[in-house]
C-alpha cells in the first residue's frame, strides 16, 4: 500500500510538472545607450530628479554607467541601486551589474557634493544597456 500511495503521488507530481508554465522568454529588442541624468549648472549639495521609462512588455538590462562631473562627490541612484561607485567614508560601496528593470517609470535621483559651494559643474549619467521584449 505505501508503494502504491508513492507510485501515485510521485506520477501527479509528474504530471504537473509537465503543465507547470516556465519563465517567460527575452528576445533581443535593442541596444540601449542613454543619458538618463544631464543637469547643466548643477548646484552643490541639491538632489536632482529624472525618470527612465521602460515600455510595458519589455525589460532594461543595464549593463554599464558612465559619468562625467568635474571634481566632487557624487551620486546617481535608481530603483534602489546605485548606478555609478561612491564611497562611505573611506569605504568604496561597487556596484554590481548588470541590472535588470522592469517595465514602468524608474526614478533617478542624483547628487553632486563640491568642497566649494560656489562652484557649479555640469552632472551627467550615461547609461549602456540591452532591451528585451518579454515574449509569453
Amino acid at each position: 500500500m505505501k508503494n502504491i500511495t508513492t507510485i501515485i503521488l510521485f506520477t501527479l507530481l509528474a504530471f504537473a510538472s509537465f503543465n507547470a508554465k516556465a519563465q517567460r522568454d527575452l528576445q533581443f529588442n535593442r541596444a540601449v545607450f542613454e543619458t538618463i541624468v544631464d543637469h547643466s549648472n548643477v548646484a552643490p549639495y541639491v538632489v536632482k530628479f529624472d525618470t527612465l521609462v521602460v515600455d510595458s512588455g519589455k525589460t532594461l538590462k543595464i549593463t554599464a554607467v558612465s559619468t562625467a562631473i568635474g571634481n566632487g562627490t557624487r551620486s546617481v541612484i535608481l530603483a534602489g541601486f546605485d548606478l555609478i561607485p561612491r564611497s562611505i567614508g573611506t569605504v568604496a560601496v561597487p556596484v554590481d551589474y548588470p541590472i535588470w528593470l522592469p517595465a514602468g517609470t524608474h526614478i533617478i535621483e542624483s547628487f553632486y557634493r563640491w568642497s566649494n559651494s560656489g562652484l557649479r559643474e555640469d552632472l551627467s549619467c550615461k547609461i549602456s544597456g540591452i532591451e528585451f521584449n518579454i515574449i509569453e
